[in-house]
């Protein structure tokens, strides 16, 4: 039999992150976003909000471990169709990571504004700015299939516009 030591690792925690850090994800738990298909058939999406508490762990015994606190809203559809999660941590020191999930599909989002593109959309109408126009990272299963392509978000109103890879897209 053989025996191991205790793992015993210090805990470095990272914090929490502040209401400044959480509100680049602009819906509030229980809010309703509705995207128009352009058809014109509308999508209403339900908000949840979730604040958690989380852990880096490694494989092996270590000598610190790093605790961190995770934002996650995700928007469920009234219809089948993808759900979206944003989440936002302060897994990393020096960087807070901001993420939107489109079904399968991933986009980075900028936290800060250095070094992304930024410019404005004309939806119905309407002039929106600062807006992010972002490309999903492409996963080789789905080359064939319709596919979320492109995000257009912005830190005040959220998703503006997601672009489908057949020239359709959802809009608010």
């Amino acid at each position: 039999m053989s025996s191991c030591d205790p793992c015993n690792p210090k805990i470095i925690d990272y914090g929490k992150l502040s209401e400044e850090e959480k509100s680049c994800i602009p819906y509030e738990n229980d809010q309703i976003i509705s995207l128009t298909h352009n058809s014109g058939f509308s999508i209403n999406f339900t908000c949840k909000r979730e604040t958690t508490t989380e852990f880096l762990y490694c494989d092996e015994c270590c000598d610190y471990q790093i605790k961190y606190e995770r934002e996650i809203v995700t928007l469920t559809p009234d219809y089948p169709i993808f759900n979206i999660e944003f989440s936002l941590d302060n897994a990393q020191d020096t960087l807070i990571e901001y993420a939107c999930n489109i079904g399968y599909f991933a986009y980075y989002l900028p936290y800060t504004d250095t070094g992304y593109y930024q410019d404005s959309i004309q939806i119905n109408g309407e002039m929106y700015y600062n807006v992010y126009g972002l490309k999903s990272y492409d996963y080789d299963y789905a080359q064939d299939s319709i596919r979320p392509d492109s995000l257009f978000i912005n830190k005040t109103e959220g998703i503006l516009k997601i672009s489908m890879s057949n020239g359709e897209y959802y809009e608010i």
